[in-house]
């Protein structure tokens, strides 16, 4: 093992590590310790090896997991003949330079019906989100919430015919 992180993609936690070297490795399990649970399989299919003598890296969505952790988490790792090795056990947080510090991006905006969806990243919580109806026409910024800082994603009603959004740091303008 080379090294094991976590990054804020798009408002979505992925687990990224990168391996040295792998010969006769298939595909790797990853697991999440939860408080009174034991360990959880984050990955819902195998996470098939490069099998390469330098290595590869990987990337597992867990939606369990939000700024800024520490979360813990053991890499398996299964060989050609069937048998199991646990690579380690990692206690990790989010990197700052992959979105959980920085300037607050909005990711993605859909609409359905009257609601749009906000994803955001980057940026320290509490976030607020906030609304206009247009530029040049006299209207104001308007809060529409206020999220903690694990949460990087809003629903809003859509009460205008055209509206603008924004997402910022609580604290900054």
């Amino acid at each position: 093992m080379d090294k094991i992180w976590l990054e804020d993609t798009s408002g979505v936690a992925e687990v990224v590590w990168r391996t040295t070297s792998e010969v006769g490795t298939v595909w790797y399990d990853l697991y999440r310790e939860i408080a009174g649970a034991g360990w959880v399989l984050v990955n819902s299919e195998p996470v098939l090896a490069e099998n390469s003598l330098t290595g590869g890296k990987y990337r597992v969505v867990d939606e369990g997991a939000v700024p800024p952790g520490p979360y813990r988490y053991r890499l398996v790792e299964v060989q050609s003949d069937g048998t199991e090795r646990v690579v380690g056990e990692y206690e990790v947080r989010f990197e700052t330079s992959g979105g959980a510090g920085g300037k607050v991006r909005i990711d993605r905006i859909s609409i359905k019906g009257r609601t749009a969806e906000i994803v955001w990243s980057g940026g320290v919580g509490p976030y607020v989100l906030e609304k206009r109806a247009g530029f040049g026409d006299g209207s104001e910024w308007r809060q529409v919430g206020v999220f903690d800082g694990g949460q990087r994603r809003a629903q809003v009603a859509v009460d205008d015919d055209t509206c603008f959004f924004r997402v910022r740091s609580a604290g900054t303008d």
